[in-house]
């Protein structure tokens, strides 16, 4: 028990420092490039969140997307 918790401090501590380290060389390598890039674009890791699709969203946000087209309607 005390040494799972112990992995995953670690994990997590290492999880931070990239964190940093991808954030400096982000902001060292676009001094002159184009503005609105963030530091996932020139870097990702594996516990970095998977960008969706348009239709993988639309499919989890039915609901959402019927409130929406009730409120335009009640216009």
């Amino acid at each position: 028990m005390c040494l799972q918790g112990h992995k995953i401090t670690e994990f997590e501590r290492t999880k931070t420092l990239f964190d940093v380290a991808r954030y400096n060389a982000s902001r060292v390598l676009t001094i002159n490039m184009k503005k609105g890039t963030i530091p996932i674009d020139w870097w990702s890791f594996n516990w970095d969140p998977k960008p969706t699709t348009k239709e993988d969203w639309l499919k989890n946000n039915k609901e959402l997307i019927e409130t929406w087209d009730k409120l335009s309607k009640a216009k």
